[in-house]
């Protein structure tokens, strides 16, 4: 707070606090101490937030790890159906269905572009059930 030099009730518990973070993390300090800053300051933004009558930092999706593997075209059809799809949830539950539609609807998808190059939408469906993306699917499901 003496880093910050303002009475705590006019903080940004985001902004500000990001800011003692970056003057923490430029020091020369071991790494565990810069994680022990890191969860102090967390700490510190959540009771903030508490005391001045504010609503919880909300989550982030992660997007990366859902559609990161994927290739472009197919990122922005998946972004397309999640948006239409969130105008009808509840506004406190949009992150937590948002996350569980990312989960089942890219589960495969992730899966097949580690195992095959996805180059066009033939590469998932119709043609292409004979294609080696296929077969390399079958052998992993009959290990299981």
């Amino acid at each position: 707070l003496g880093l910050l030099d303002r009475p705590y009730w006019t903080l940004d518990p985001q902004a500000d606090l990001q800011r003692a973070l970056h003057h923490f993390l430029a020091r020369p300090i071991r790494p565990t101490s810069k994680d022990g800053y890191r969860k102090g300051l967390k700490k510190l933004a959540d009771y903030l937030r508490l005391r001045c009558h504010r609503p919880p930092a909300e989550k982030a999706v992660n997007w990366g790890y859902y559609l990161g593997s994927l290739p472009p075209w197919l990122t922005q059809g998946a972004r397309d159906f999640v948006a239409h799809c969130r105008r009808a949830w509840p506004a406190e539950r949009r992150r937590e269905r948002t996350s569980s539609l990312l989960s089942h609807l890219t589960r495969f998808l992730r899966w097949a572009a580690a195992h095959h190059p996805l180059q066009q939408i033939a590469d998932l469906a119709g043609a292409g059930f004979d294609r080696p993306l296929f077969r390399e699917f079958d052998r992993v499901a009959d290990e299981l």
